[in-house]
């Protein structure tokens, strides 16, 4: 059996390997649960805190069964750190472990999206006459690396190069030529797949994951990612591991929906005046440009109009687009892409390497018009389109030019999930530190799903299967004596007094600071709070330094920390993924309850299908914006206790946790039962800590 061999590397093999590792109680059992789904077949939802080491937790047992089948675990995972972290430290330690336990040597790699890698056939083409110097400066640098690299993996530049100036010597999967170029066989991207087809264990990211699985729809083939299950199966993957699977159906979202520009709606008419001598082609890419520029100008003009200085919101299409004209003017150009690939796909065996680039150039303009199509086709009738959400975006580019987009999205990525991941793959694992909403599970038992309310929003989320079992572990932490949850009396409401309210937040860190002597990570749900934080805690006479996202690179912020005392204030990207252990950060403080924002255009779409369905108005806010806000408090809190001797205060602002009825709930998902209603109760707290207060 799995489970008991899995246990005996745990008991035996990782004590030697690590010195001072001793197994854990919650990632006992939760390694059991997992080799039994590995072996067994089937879907698991797992929720580990932090500190519970779910990361060995999965990765033994899949080993284990990958090297008794000699097929290929898939790991697929949502941050950098995370995967640089599998790939740097935990595998290579792993192979070194289990040396002795495996029928064959460990093998692993790290495969990227095809942007990543340098794309050859882009070298020739000169510099846009747009670019400033210093871009074009980088891109001669870049072309001189393209030279002498041997995987063309962007991250091994000598040095840094703005995102345009790298677009032009990459390109996505709509783009490459495939077999049609001149570069094929020594393709980066190629190779890095090829690589990737024999290793034992796969690293890749959500992103990567959800555009094989929306190329496949279009395609019926697996083209991006390989197949890890038997040559003789019908399945695609053997065993599929997903962390930090609490973020998975909003990337699906984004990767199943599209981000329409200007740029991206001139592709077809590159590709139509490739040919350069057909006076139709070359007539109906001139079309296609008009109706876009005037469709990009409706768009435009469509917006709210905002202040000075205030920022656009997106505009959600209710009413419809004009876009008719330039949706016929794409049927035209789709005819003729598919009229140019059946009548070379009809020429057999005879296809030359002219041909073959010709009708690969065909195959992606046809693929990339008829996805546009369908959007535009929902933002021409939304009513008819309930399942989607389309808005549109205006941004201001690095030269200060306005640049707007319509994006679309759909809206029930757990049934597309349902069939391209959970019915193509034979065991799937869903892991992270947070997974729960509402009513905690009974901890450290397996269930079905379906049979506790609080695995409800991430089943719905991801489309799971009824089969699908779920576990939650207890912490391997004493919350009640490492730590205390402070929701300070006398904030006032956010929504009825902000200007009172971010007056008390700044007072609250400033007190919090003075307490922690420093060591003080202040999260903010606005980038605008986040510096009307910094700036009064800069005019305080305190004596640490004062720290502000965006002022340095998040890895110097975080060295920072570590090095000496500090407070350091941040926004979104450092609720998750942020390792500060021990003495560096004592203190959260939180500004409130992070909700999405009003404007989202998903969640409120997604709010009102709830009302459709429901006939409540405050459904959706209940089903899609309570659980989100709790799971990423859940994740911000948790950058505070990450080891046994890890100790310190968690400062929640919000007074919404105490006067709404939802807050009961919220404050006990959080599992610190130590709580305290005043500054001067967890200033005393913190001087019980030593006769120093430190």
């Amino acid at each position: 059996m799995l489970a008991s061999r899995t246990t005996d590397i745990f008991a035996r093999v990782l004590p030697r390997a690590w010195p001072g590792y001793a197994p854990r109680d919650g990632q006992m059992t939760l390694t059991r649960a997992i080799a039994e789904t590995v072996q067994n077949g089937g879907a698991l939802l797992a929720e580990g805190p932090c500190g519970t080491g779910k990361t060995l937790a999965y990765l033994v047992p899949a080993i284990l069964e990958a090297d008794r089948t000699g097929r290929t675990v898939l790991v697929v995972t949502e941050s950098i750190a995370l995967q640089e972290q599998l790939v740097q430290l935990d595998l290579p330690q792993l192979a070194n472990a289990l040396s002795r336990e495996l029928r064959e040597p460990l093998t692993w790699t790290l495969l990227k999206g095809r942007s990543n890698y340098l794309c050859q056939n882009t070298t020739s083409v000169g510099a846009p006459s747009f670019l400033s110097a210093d871009e074009r400066d980088e891109l001669r640098a870049v072309d001189t690396w393209a030279r002498t690299t041997e995987t063309g993996d962007r991250l091994e530049l000598p040095m840094i190069v703005r995102d345009g100036v790298w677009d032009l010597r990459s390109v996505e999967s709509d783009e490459c030529l495939r077999d049609g170029c001149d570069h094929f066989d020594a393709c980066f991207a190629r190779k890095a797949k090829a690589k990737a087809e024999g290793v034992r264990v796969l690293v890749i990211n959500y992103h990567l994951l959800f555009a094989h699985i929306s190329v496949r729809r279009e395609t019926l083939q697996d083209i991006i990612l390989p197949k890890t299950a038997g040559k003789d199966s019908d399945l695609t993957w053997d065993t599929v591991i997903c962390d930090e699977a609490h973020k998975a159906g909003d990337i699906a979202r984004e990767f199943m929906g599209c981000d329409l520009t200007e740029r991206g709606a001139a592709k077809v008419s590159v590709w139509l005046k490739r040919d350069g001598k057909n006076v139709e082609r070359i007539d109906l890419a001139a079309q296609i440009e008009q109706a876009a520029a005037r469709l990009w100008r409706e768009m435009r003009d469509s917006l709210p109009d905002v202040r000075p200085g205030q920022q656009q919101e997106p505009h959600r299409v209710r009413d419809g687009l004009p876009a008719e004209h330039l949706v016929g003017l794409l049927d035209r150009a789709a005819a003729l892409a598919a009229k140019i690939v059946d009548a070379i796909r009809g020429l057999g065996s005879v296809i030359g390497p002219d041909e073959r680039k010709t009708l690969r150039a065909a195959e992606n303009a046809e693929r990339s018009v008829r996805r546009t199509r369908f959007w535009l086709d929902a933002a021409i009738y939304p009513a008819e389109a309930p399942g989607h959400v389309i808005w549109i975006e205006s941004q201001t580019d690095r030269r200060g030019v306005e640049r707007v987009k319509l994006c679309g999205r759909l809206l029930d990525v757990g049934a597309v999930l349902r069939d391209e991941l959970f019915a193509r793959s034979r065991a799937v694992v869903l892991s992270s530190a947070t997974l729960t909403t509402g009513p905690l599970p009974a901890l450290n038992q397996i269930q079905r799903a379906s049979d506790s309310d609080a695995w409800h929003w991430i089943q719905q989320q991801l489309g799971l299967p009824a089969t699908t079992t779920a576990l939650a572990v207890a912490s391997p932490f004493d919350f009640g004596a490492q730590a205390l949850l402070c929701l300070p009396a006398g904030m006032v409401d956010p929504i009825r007094d902000r200007e009172g309210f971010d007056v008390g937040v700044c007072e609250v860190v400033e007190q919090t600071a003075r307490a922690a002597r420093g060591r003080t990570l202040a999260l903010f749900t606005s980038k605008r709070m986040m510096q009307r934080a910094a700036a009064h805690l800069r005019e305080r006479p305190l004596n640490f330094p004062v720290l502000c996202q965006g002022d340095q690179p998040r890895s110097h912020l975080l060295a920072a920390m570590k090095a000496q005392p500090s407070i350091l204030c941040a926004t979104a990207s450092f609720w998750t993924g942020v390792d500060l252990p021990g003495e560096s950060v004592v203190a959260i403080v939180i500004d409130k309850m992070p909700f999405p924002l009003m404007g989202d255009p998903v969640i409120g779409a997604l709010s009102d299908l709830a009302f459709a369905r429901t006939g409540d108005r405050w459904a959706g806010w209940r089903e899609e914006s309570l659980p989100r806000a709790t799971l990423a408090l859940r994740q911000g809190a948790g950058r505070l206790i990450r080891s046994v001797s890890d100790w310190g205060v968690v400062v929640v602002c919000d007074p919404r946790l105490t006067s709404k009825s939802y807050g009961a709930g919220v404050i006990k998902n959080l599992g610190m039962p130590a709580q305290a209603r005043s500054l001067a109760a967890m200033r005393q707290w913190f001087a019980a800590r030593s006769p120093s207060g430190t």
